[in-house]
């Protein structure tokens, strides 16, 4: 009985001692593997030992990873018209790199001469131009206009790197941003166009009351004021992706 008990004891003891294998019990994952860390590096997510986020889901979340916000291809081709766009990523955005110019009603070619539209783009009056950006894109919130110019270092500052070098009767711009703002001037409630050469204006999707809206505007400095301008003008549209 003593030496039953004995081997009983014996078999025992080597199943434990060999009863492990190489995967965490809870986990399934592997002891001999390490965990990833991951960083943001210009909106997206890539694995590095030293990141600050230990899933990739978390950095994602985050600063945007692979989500549509953050990815930006360099141009993108409108499907209502055929008529294709340069796309420039500014921080964590991804904005059209040229003013929209799609026809519609209630947008026009300064001095009515398509020309212009071919350089400019069009001006809208503001309810058209609330939903006038190609499906997946948006006319901006003035929150997104601001998010722009403080990546730029600020109002003081952003316009010079957001305006074009050249194309300025006065003071062009050094465009580092990428932005390519040209000065396409705007039209009035009176229906006359002002201010090519000298003035940008771009609506925002920001309303404020019956007759006026929130617009961007860059003139021969190197400032952008954010202003309001009556509804019926028409000002430019600068796209940004959803």
């Amino acid at each position: 009985m003593m030496n039953f008990k004995i081997l009983l004891s014996s078999l025992i003891i080597s199943t434990l001692i060999f009863s492990g294998c190489s995967k965490d019990e809870d986990t399934g994952q592997d002891n001999n593997s390490t965990d990833k860390n991951y960083t943001c590096e210009s909106g997206n997510c890539v694995e590095d030992e030293n990141g600050n986020f230990s899933s990739k889901s978390d950095c994602e979340n985050s600063c945007g990873g692979n989500n549509n916000n953050n990815t930006c291809e360099s141009t993108f081709t409108d499907p209502r018209d055929g008529k294709t766009y340069s796309v420039v990523k500014i921080g964590s955005q991804c904005w059209f790199a040229e003013n929209l110019n799609y026809e519609t009603g209630n947008s026009w070619c300064y001095d009515n001469d398509p020309a212009n539209c071919n350089t400019y783009g069009r001006l809208y009056d503001w309810n058209t131009a609330r939903d006038v950006c190609p499906e997946g894109w948006h006319l901006p919130r003035v929150e997104e206009w601001t998010e722009l110019t403080d990546y730029l270092g600020g109002e003081s500052v952003a316009g010079e790197k957001m305006k074009s070098t050249s194309g300025w009767d006065i003071a062009n711009g050094d465009n580092s941003s990428g932005f390519s703002a040209l000065p396409g001037g705007e039209r009035t409630v009176s229906e006359s166009f002002i201010s090519i050469g000298g003035s940008a204006y771009w609506w925002t999707f920001g309303s404020d009351g019956r007759y006026r809206a929130w617009l961007v505007r860059t003139v021969s400095s190197s400032d952008v004021e954010i202003t309001l301008g009556y509804k019926a003008g028409g000002c430019s549209c600068r796209c940004i992706k959803d």
